[in-house]
C-alpha cells in the first residue's frame, strides 16, 4: 500500500546525464532533458504523448495539443512502458502492447532546441491492422489562424528534372509533399520545423501521396516506408524518422536550428563535405562522347574550374547499359562480373592513363555502378565484389549507385 500511493506522489520521473527509470503505470508524465532542452511527456492508455519541448537558453517553450506519435490512433491499450538512458542524449522509450511492441529511440542535442524520433516495431501477431497509407508518423493540433509556411520538396532525378527544390504554400485542409514543413507565428513569436527523414517522394515506400497532411488546426507527418509484410516477431523494423525543431518568428534562426541539427546528426568529413563534383552526364548527350582523349581533356579543364572530384558516370564499362547513346546498349537489370571492365574501345589502354592524370592535376575519380536489380537484388554480393575489386585495382573510392529501387525492406 505504502508502495503505491509513494509511486502516485511521484508522478514526474527526471531523466538526466546518469539515471534511467521503468515508468510504473501510476506515473502520469515524465521529463527528458540535456542542458539545452526539457521535454515533458505525458501518459494516456494508448500512447506516450510530448506535451512540451522548452529552451533553457532563453527560457522559450512550444506546447502540443493532442501530440501522437507513430502507431498512436491504435485501439491498443498500453501494457507496459520501460524508459532507459542509453547514451548521451539517447534515450529508449518502448511501449508493450498486447499485439506488437513500439521502441522509440528519443533524441536531443547539445546546440539547439531538437528532438528526433526514431521508430521500430516488433509484432506479436500476425493480423496486426496496420495501414502504411493512413498511419502518421507525428501529429499535433496548432491554432492554424497564427501560422503560415510552407513544405519543401526536393528532387534528386537530374537526368529528368531541372527544377531540384519546390516550395508548396501551407493552407488549412490541404495534403502537401516534402521533406521539410516549416511554420511562422508572428503573433506568439515562433517558428517550427519538422523534419521527415526519408527519401524524396519518388523513391519512398509505400508512399500515401503526401508527406503533410492538414486539417484545419491538427498537422500530420505521414507515410512510415513500412508495411505489414515487412514486420515480424523477431527483429525490429524501423519506419522513417521525425526531428521536430523551433525558434523565434525569424526564418534565419530557424534555419541556423535546422543547421544545427544537420551538424550534429553526422560527422563532418572533408574530404566528402568539401568536394565539387563534375559528372560526364552533365552535357545530356548521354555516354555519346566518353572516352579516354575526351576524359583526359576534361580533367585538365575541371582542375582550371577548382573540380575536386570527376565522377565518368555511365558508358565508361564494358556493358553498355540501356541509357547509352549506342544502340547495342541494353544492360539493366542483370549484370556480369565481365561487363564491368573499362570498355575496350573507348579506353584501349584501360583506365590507368585517366586516374594517372587525374592524379597529376589534384582531382579524385569517380566510378559510375548500377547493381542488379533482378529479383529484388539477390546478387547484392557479386555487387559487393565487384565494387571492392575496383577499389583495390585502382584505389577508387567514390562510386555513384545509379538506378536502385528498393520496393521493400527486405
Amino acid at each position: 500500500m505504502k508502495s503505491n500511493t509513494l509511486l502516485t506522489l511521484l508522478a514526474i520521473f527526471y531523466i538526466n546525464t546518469t539515471s534511467w527509470a521503468q515508468i510504473e503505470n501510476p506515473v502520469k508524465s515524465f521529463i527528458i532533458d540535456n542542458n539545452i532542452i526539457e521535454l515533458t511527456f505525458e501518459k494516456t492508455p494508448t500512447t506516450i504523448e510530448l506535451a512540451s519541448i522548452k529552451d533553457k537558453r532563453n527560457n522559450s517553450s512550444f506546447e502540443f495539443q493532442n501530440q501522437k506519435g507513430f502507431l498512436s490512433d491504435t485501439l491498443h491499450k498500453i501494457q507496459d512502458i520501460t524508459l532507459n538512458k542509453t547514451a548521451q542524449n539517447l534515450n529508449e522509450l518502448v511501449i508493450e502492447y498486447d499485439s506488437y511492441t513500439l521502441k522509440t529511440i528519443i533524441k536531443t542535442y547539445n546546440n539547439a532546441a531538437i528532438v528526433a524520433f526514431d521508430y521500430y516495431i516488433k509484432t506479436k501477431t500476425r493480423n496486426l491492422n496496420f495501414t502504411p497509407k493512413t498511419t502518421e508518423l507525428f501529429s499535433f493540433d496548432i491554432a492554424q489562424a497564427n501560422w503560415q509556411g510552407e513544405s519543401i520538396e526536393f528532387f534528386d532525378q537530374t537526368d529528368h528534372t531541372n527544377e531540384l527544390v519546390l516550395h508548396h504554400k501551407f493552407s488549412p485542409r490541404d495534403t502537401l509533399k516534402g521533406n521539410i514543413l516549416t511554420l511562422f507565428n508572428k503573433k506568439e513569436n515562433k517558428s517550427l520545423f519538422l523534419l521527415k527523414e526519408s527519401p524524396t517522394v519518388v523513391a519512398q515506400l509505400y508512399y500515401p501521396g503526401h508527406d503533410f497532411k492538414i486539417n484545419k488546426n491538427h498537422i500530420k507527418v505521414c507515410g512510415a516506408g513500412i508495411s505489414n509484410k515487412d514486420l515480424n516477431s523477431k527483429e525490429w523494423t524501423k519506419t522513417y524518422s521525425v526531428v521536430f525543431g523551433f525558434a523565434d518568428n525569424n526564418e534565419t534562426n530557424l534555419l541556423k536550428t535546422l543547421r544545427a541539427y544537420q551538424k550534429e546528426s553526422r560527422k563532418y568529413n572533408s574530404h566528402i563535405d568539401d568536394m565539387i563534383m563534375m559528372n560526364t552526364w552533365g552535357d545530356r548527350n548521354r555516354d555519346a562522347r566518353i572516352s579516354e582523349e575526351f576524359i583526359l581533356k576534361e580533367l585538365k579543364y575541371a582542375a582550371n574550374l577548382g573540380i575536386t572530384h570527376y565522377q565518368i558516370d555511365d558508358g565508361w564499362q564494358q556493358g553498355l547499359s540501356k541509357n547509352s547513346a549506342n544502340p547495342d546498349g541494353n544492360v539493366w537489370d542483370l549484370w556480369k562480373k565481365e561487363e564491368w571492365q573499362a570498355h575496350a574501345k573507348r579506353f584501349p589502354n584501360g583506365l590507368e592513363p585517366v586516374i594517372k592524370e587525374a592524379k597529376k592535376q589534384g582531382i579524385k575519380l569517380g566510378l559510375w555502378f548500377h547493381p542488379s536489380n533482378y529479383n529484388n537484388y539477390e546478387n547484392w554480393e557479386q555487387d559487393a565484389e565487384i565494387v571492392t575489386q575496383l577499389f583495390k585495382k585502382y584505389s577508387i573510392q567514390y562510386f555513384k549507385i545509379d538506378g536502385v529501387k528498393l520496393k521493400n525492406k527486405q
